[in-house]
This record gives C-alpha cells, structure tokens and sequence, in this order.
C-alpha cells in the first residue's frame, strides 16, 4: 500500500466521519470503481501512514456490513460466520487492498479549488444527450479487477462498421478471462489482439489511401508520419457499440492517436491502442466524456462533454 498522496492516478479526499467528527484521509483508486477504502487502527500496513488512522469504536455510527446484507454479492465475500462482508482490490504497481465493508456518515469539508464535484447518485445532473449500456455482472468472488464490464458488440471507423469485428471476440469466457472493461487506471484502450488486427489493418487501409507513410516508434503497432499535407484532417474517428440501440462510445481523432516528435521522422501519429487478451477501454479514451455508473440498477450511462467545465479558473 502506498502513503496518502504518493498513489499515482487516485483521488484523496479529507473526510470528517461520525457524530463526534474525527477527520481522515480516504482513497478512490479508480474513480470508475464502487468502492472507496481507508486504513483502519488494527491493521498492519506495509508502509507507514502519516495521518489518522480510521478508529471505528471512536465513530457511533460506524456499522460493518454483515454477510446477511443485500449488498453481499459477488465479488465480495461473506466471513466470521456472515457477521462481515470482506473485499479485495488490486491496483497499480502490484498495489492491493483487502478489507470489510462498512457504512458511516460523512462530512465533507469545502474544497480548496472548486474544480469539480463529488456526487453520489440522485444529484447526478441527467444530460438527455446520454447513452446507455448495461453493466454486466462480476463472474467470480475475488481478485476482480476495479473496472465494470459492459458488452461490447462492435466497432465503426469512421462511418463504417467493420465487417471484421464479431461480438464474440468480446465476450467473456466462464473462466473470467476476455470480456469488456472499463477502466480508468489502464492509459490506453486495449483491444482483444483478434479484434485490435481488424482494427490496426482497417486503420492503416485508410491513412494508406490519403498517401500516409507507415514509420516505426517503439511500443506502438501502427504509427505514420503525421507532418505530411497528406495526412492533414486525415486521422479518423472511431466508434465502440454497445447492443443498445444508439449506445456508441465516439473515440475522436485526438483521443485515437498520440502525436510524438522524433529527431530523424518528425510529427508522428501513433494508434493509441495495444492488443492484449481481453478489451479495456482506458482513460484516454474517455477523456471529454462524461459517465455515470448507476450501481443500484447496473446501468453505464456517457455523452461527450468538454472537461473544462468541470474547472474554475484561478484569481
């Protein structure tokens, strides 16, 4: 476990917990993830923490959820009899958390910038510009990663679905391995490699088409030279579809490429995308959108929208 503040790519919030208001750091590791968590006195951490550990005995209205809950399904688990209901995340740099669920009231003092909100459900603002997929249940007990799976059926370049992609290349097999993710501790989408060939070859079709050169860059598969009037307005869009009727998740062309500078080949474009076992789409590829998980009624809800609203600039 890593030191409050020292976590890459995790929210920390200062909390006031109880009628007797004590005030603690918690975390957020994936803010896509339902779960938030804090160190407790009794536990042994592998590295010290500077602030407060949490002291459930010094909060009245502290509750641990018992196994009996309607809240214990997978991928918790039920111990001590059903009297705790325990979790488990995994995180980045082998980080992982292990613990029980409880439930306390919350005090949340005033943000320092006011760059954004901190909601938890019914104060959603609803957009009639949302599309909406299904989250789909986790298959096993433990060891889930933080994302939520959601099926996904195909992609489009452009304007063009490819014909290439079959939803089955998606699908999550009994084994938990395949499926769809997503997941905002992961940088770039990952695409199941069966599905990532249709992709990369139906990218380079069309870049190939407008006079593109292919050039090599470490660590990506397709890269061209973005510095040519050919490639000028060039670089496509891509579309994920969900089996909901108009729910696509629209990948722009800055979200879809990295654009590098290299001494010898100039302004190069690279498909900001890796193939791997299973699909993952990640936080580049979300950016400018916005999304609401609705845990409760297992619902994805997203639509494109400017992130910097979100923000206050500074006096």
């Amino acid at each position: 476990m890593y030191a409050p503040l020292r976590l890459p790519r995790a929210l920390v919030v200062g909390v006031g917990t109880g009628n007797g208001r004590q005030d603690y750091l918690f975390k957020v590791v994936d803010t896509s993830s339902n779960l938030i968590w804090m160190k407790c006195k009794g536990c042994d951490p592998h590295s010290p923490q500077r602030h407060r550990l949490f002291d459930k005995t010094a909060s009245p209205t502290f509750r641990l959820v018992p196994g009996t809950d309607p809240f214990w399904q997978p991928p918790y688990w039920s111990e001590f009899n059903g009297q705790a209901c325990a979790f488990r995340v995994d995180g980045p740099r082998g980080m992982s958390v292990e613990g029980y669920l409880g439930t306390d009231q919350l005090t949340y003092e005033g943000a320092v910038h006011q760059n954004g909100f901190l909601r938890f459900g019914t104060d959603v603002p609803r957009n009639p510009r949302y599309r909406t997929t299904k989250i789909l249940p986790a298959l096993g007990a433990r060891n889930e990663s933080s994302g939520h799976y959601v099926r996904l059926v195909g992609v489009s370049l452009g304007a063009r679905r490819l014909d290439g992609i079959r939803p089955e290349m998606f699908a999550r097999r009994d084994d938990g391995q395949g499926g769809c993710v997503i997941d905002l501790v992961t940088p770039l989408t990952v695409m199941a490699r069966e599905a990532y060939d249709v992709v990369e070859a139906a990218v380079w079709s069309d870049l190939a088409h407008y006079g593109a050169e292919r050039v090599e860059l470490s660590g990506y598969g397709l890269c061209v030279r973005a510095s040519s009037e050919a490639m000028k307005g060039r670089l496509p869009s891509l579309s994920l579809h969900f089996p909901e009727e108009e729910a696509a998740l629209v990948v722009s062309p800055e979200q879809l490429f990295l654009m590098a500078d290299d001494e010898e080949q100039g302004r190069i474009a690279c498909l900001a995308m890796k193939p791997g076992r299973r699909t993952v789409i990640g936080a580049l590829q979300q950016v400018d959108t916005r999304f609401v998980f609705d845990l409760k009624d297992s619902k994805l809800s997203f639509a494109s929208e400017l992130c910097i609203q979100d923000t206050v600039q500074d006096v």
